[in-house]
């Protein structure tokens, strides 16, 4: 007997210089949950599913980090910051942590939204803090199977667009002369990898330069929006015409639960006077005769100019400067006329060519990719956005060409 006494005041004595086990929250206390966004029909394989990881604490904490698994057929990303604010639930007031993910299957058939932990750290009623785990519900999601063979490349986007632009006429070439074609794509709701590869465009008529392809992922409430611009320089062997043949990207509307197509048009690529080049050949010599008479009279025109008192010439900044000032840019024109119609999606497109960031069209991106009766911006709000971003871009210096 006296033996077990000294054995339990040992334990005692050791177990006084533990530390105390934290007390157990409850989800009044703390909790976590994924929540899915809204949707009418199961996703397809590939496709973005948004969700909000929200997390609602009832009492002080100093510290937390989030903790999302791997799962197995599911990739996912994160597309906000957290953001903190202040609620009341059942008459309680509570604070509240979202943060909004995006999800992409990867096959079909019901997949689970492993549990998200928070590594919480609660203040001590001793001046230290307690740390806990909290866990969400595991989440299940049915996934129906992409409608095209195992082997072929799918895109299921929200929105898509395109542009083609071409450095000058391709169906007049000077003899020698290259043109360029830039292709950019934007897609919403897929990342920059989902995006489809670059075309081929080589014809045995044409010499083809490549240059390397651009892709970028711009992350949003609503969604990723990633962009892959595409870029040939191209040269006629010959001077005889021929056809650049037309290229169709498929793509998935996920709105819309259909299929389509964005096609690159076919253009002709030629050199002007084909057939007249050797008759007006003796017209070359001419022609480099009077542009040399007439770069002579400019040079005149200059040398008068900077004799006068006071007088100097511009530099080509300067210049562009005043253009600038006077004459909107293309994507400055096209802002200003969606302000006026109140056309948020050609709003956003545009003000993301004349370079604004996230945080310039924050409201505008709560408007067109945010829940169901998200604030819209007036009119008025827009052209006075349009006007703050049209300065801001004066006040930018341009890039050295």
């Amino acid at each position: 007997m006296v033996m077990m006494r000294l054995i339990l005041a040992a334990l005692l004595a050791v177990s006084a210089g533990w530390p105390a086990a934290a007390a157990t929250l409850s989800p009044k206390d703390a909790r976590i949950e994924v929540v899915l966004d809204e949707r009418g029909a199961p996703p397809v394989v590939r496709e973005m599913v948004l969700a909000t990881l929200r997390v609602t604490f009832e009492v002080e904490v100093a510290r937390y980090e989030v903790e999302i698994p791997r799962m197995p057929g599911l990739e996912w990303m994160q597309l906000t910051q957290d953001v903190w604010r202040a609620d009341r639930i059942e008459g309680r007031q509570v604070r509240v942590m979202e943060r909004r993910l995006a999800f992409f299957p990867q096959r079909a058939g019901v997949l689970t939204i492993a549990p998200v932990k928070d590594h919480l750290s609660i203040p001590s009623p001793e001046g230290g803090w307690d740390d806990h785990v909290i866990s969400s519900a595991p989440v299940t999601l049915a996934v129906a199977p992409a409608p095209v063979q195992d082997d072929a490349w799918w895109m299921p986007v929200k929105m898509i667009e395109m542009s083609d632009r071409w450095d000058k006429g391709p169906g007049q070439l000077e003899p020698n002369a290259t043109v360029t074609r830039r292709v950019t794509l934007w897609a919403l709701g897929a990342t920059a990898e989902m995006l489809p590869p670059q075309p081929q465009m080589r014809e045995p008529w044409l010499i083809t330069f490549v240059a390397p392809e651009k892709r970028t992922t711009e992350l949003t409430w609503g969604g990723p929006i990633s962009t892959v611009t595409w870029q040939w320089t191209f040269q006629p062997i010959t001077g005889e015409p021929g056809v650049l043949p037309a290229v169709e990207i498929p793509f998935y509307d996920t709105l819309e639960r259909e299929a389509h197509v964005v096609t690159l048009p076919a253009v002709p690529i030629a050199v002007t006077g084909f057939a007249e080049n050797r008759a007006e050949g003796w017209r070359e010599g001419f022609g480099r005769a009077w542009l040399a008479l007439a770069a002579a009279g400019a040079g005149v025109v200059v040398a008068l100019g900077l004799a006068l008192p006071g007088a100097r010439m511009a530099s080509r900044a300067e210049l562009e400067r005043r253009v600038r000032r006077v004459v909107p840019s293309r994507a400055e024109r096209a802002m200003m006329r969606a302000a006026r119609r109140g056309d948020l999606a050609a709003f956003r497109t545009a003000a993301a060519a004349e370079g604004a960031g996230p945080g310039d069209l924050a409201a505008v991106d709560r408007a067109l990719f945010g829940p169901p009766g998200a604030p819209v911006p007036e009119r008025a709000a827009l052209r006075a956005l349009a006007r703050r971003l049209r300065a801001d871009a004066l006040r930018r210096p341009r890039a050295p060409v």
